[in-house]
């Protein structure tokens, strides 16, 4: 998991990210169907522009966008404001780190794991946004009369299903082939399971830290430590050298409780029913 599953993920959700970027600026300017007027930015590949146009508040697709920026980057080109960033959830996750010290409670998880908890929770966000994830929205041909084939993702039978497009209208599950409809479904099922893969990782190393019995180390160093005696379903000091020993080690003591005490009740309460 932490060699193979981790790498994939990241590289799974950043490929998911720019696809879904490239895709927006492929899409033609839809203004949608409902009467509410309000101005947007859209990007208009026959003169490779962003030009501006009336959006009537519902329907179009993800060629939309709030202003248009006038900075470019440095290959000249000009960049876009969405509508919508969910890359601020991660701006607003805080962790305390006393007196729940993440590292000393579970200091067997590769703090990779948790580094990376900023990054899962905003990939897995993606993934359930229910109304707004393209996948879950369901198959309109649109309101005009036009016969262009067109795939969408079918959530009831789970799979991508090939229709015809009426040219306006319609909503964002809609791909001009299977295999760009396969790929995008394909990586939002693949993310949901490494994330949950990820989430059990960590209570399975929670279960082998509080399993291990409490050594002192081999150095000559004093420190005072925290372990947890598990013939006593008890944190007990004790002295530690500095240097070897195990995971089965806390700085404090309201962490070797959080971390052993609660989950082994937990694991009682479990085999009693």
């Amino acid at each position: 998991m932490t060699t193979i599953a981790l790498p994939a993920l990241i590289l799974l959700c950043v490929v998911g990210l720019n696809q879904g970027v490239k895709n927006k600026c492929k899409l033609p300017i839809e203004r949608g169907n409902c009467e509410i007027y309000s101005r947007a930015w859209g990007y208009d590949n026959a003169s490779k522009t962003c030009v501006p146009f009336v959006y009537s508040g519902c329907g179009g697709n993800a060629n939309r966008f709030r202003r248009r920026n006038s900075e470019k980057d440095p290959r000249g080109k000009e960049t876009l404001t969405p509508p919508l960033s969910t890359s601020s959830l991660c701006s607003k996750i805080r962790m305390r780190t006393h007196p729940f010290d993440l590292q000393q409670t579970f200091p067997q998880i590769a703090m990779a794991k948790l580094a990376l908890l900023p990054f899962i929770l905003f990939c897995f966000a993606s993934l359930i946004q229910g109304k707004n994830d393209i996948c879950k929205l369901p198959i309109d041909k649109g309101t005009c009369g036009s016969n262009i084939e067109s795939w969408a993702y079918d959530a009831s039978a789970g799979r991508c299903v090939r229709f015809m497009y009426g040219g306006c209208g319609g909503n964002e599950n809609r791909f001009r082939t299977m295999g760009i409809c396969k790929r995008i479904a394909m990586v939002k099922v693949v993310l949901l399971a490494l994330t949950l893969l990820w989430v059990a990782s960590l209570s399975q190393g929670e279960e082998d830290i509080c399993s291990l019995p409490i050594e002192g180390g081999q150095c000559r160093g004093y420190v005072k430590s925290y372990g947890y005696k598990s013939a006593e379903d008890r944190c007990v000091r004790f002295v530690y050298t500095g240097c070897g020993g195990n995971p089965n080690r806390f700085k404090y003591k309201i962490n070797c409780l959080r971390a052993c005490v609660k989950y082994y009740k937990r694991q009682k309460k479990k085999k009693k029913h």
